[in-house]
């Protein structure tokens, strides 16, 4: 246990690995589970083994990175911003509310030399008199007065800024800055190219799906850090696990794996007087190891799509979220 939280403490995701496994093996345990460590107690690669009655399953889970899949990444992004504060200083004193659009042609390098290309456009095109756009290889820079770019509704929160901004610009984006009464700047960047975070999340399946003694019905849990709760009930987002989850099933070797559980890092709700981790499965049709919902509760017990919702506090986005066109 030493070694794994020394391990957190070095990697990009922290403690959130460390937290899925003890919040799984806590509710495991609280549905009348036994749970043996075996990663901790280095017998086993995967993170633990549960008994349930008579029943045996091995667990093994996996946090996403919110970057995974991203062309542009959050560090790299912050390490951009914060070479451009100065001249973002100095445009708060020239009495304008500006939004600096920065479009990439694919992905924001993390190379110094190249964010430095970059800074510079950025910098002319936020001085006094320099021009509204600059076209860079691989890159566009464009200053926009704020209430054209995103109208006069007033924007009271980050919340609302950022809404604002991924409806006339597009989801894949990354905003930073902020406005006074008389000026400042929001920095927008974003890529032409989509943000697909299905490679990373297969690969995290088929890794998981190998640490798996293939003696007995697996279970994986996903973690991804890039989504809230009411994401969990998203139709494309549900479908994209699922096409993976089958991938997974059929075509990549993993008829032992019995399910694949998706849930969001600290996406914590209230639930039958307490809190609650939402997620959602993808049960194995065809698995080589039978297992039932009295087997498993925690990964395989039925819930209606209204008390999914009902737990979360939002509104379904769909009629039936769980029936996946795959």
């Amino acid at each position: 246990m030493t070694g794994r939280l020394r391990d957190a403490l070095k990697a990009e995701n922290g403690f959130a690995a460390i937290y899925l496994e003890l919040d799984l093996a806590q509710r495991i345990m609280d549905s009348g589970g036994d749970v043996t460590f075996t990663d901790f107690e280095g017998t086993h690669p995967f993170d633990y083994r549960f008994k349930q009655g008579d029943f045996v399953g091995e667990v093994e889970c996996k946090s996403l990175s919110a970057d995974a899949g991203r062309n542009i990444h959050r560090k790299d992004f912050y390490r951009f911003i914060d070479a451009l504060e100065p001249t973002l200083v100095d445009q708060r004193s020239l009495d304008r509310k500006d939004i600096l659009l920065i479009t990439l042609d694919h992905r924001l390098s993390p190379a110094t030399s190249d964010q430095e290309r970059l800074r510079l456009a950025a910098a002319e095109v936020l001085s006094a008199d320099g021009p509204d756009q600059i076209d860079g290889s691989g890159f566009t820079v464009q200053r926009q007065p704020f209430e054209r770019a995103l109208g006069t509704t007033p924007i009271s929160n980050e919340n609302e800024l950022y809404d604002a901004c991924t409806n006339v610009f597009g989801r894949s984006l990354h905003l930073s800055g902020g406005l006074t009464a008389t000026g400042g700047c929001v920095v927008v960047m974003r890529s032409l190219r989509e943000d697909d975070p299905s490679k990373p999340m297969l690969d995290a399946l088929r890794k998981a799906a190998d640490q798996f003694t293939r003696t007995r019905p697996g279970f994986i849990a996903v973690q991804d850090h890039g989504i809230e709760p009411a994401d969990l009930m998203l139709p494309h987002l549900r479908r994209r696990a699922g096409i993976l989850a089958y991938a997974l099933f059929g075509h990549y070797g993993g008829d032992h794996v019995a399910s694949v559980t998706v849930s969001a890092f600290g996406a914590v709700v209230s639930a039958a007087g307490g809190v609650g981790t939402p997620s959602f499965s993808i049960p194995n049709p065809t698995p080589a190891y039978p297992a039932t919902a009295s087997d498993a509760p925690v990964f395989l017990e039925p819930l209606s799509d209204q008390e999914f919702a009902n737990r979360i506090g939002t509104p379904l986005p769909a009629s039936n979220i769980s029936d996946l066109p795959i």
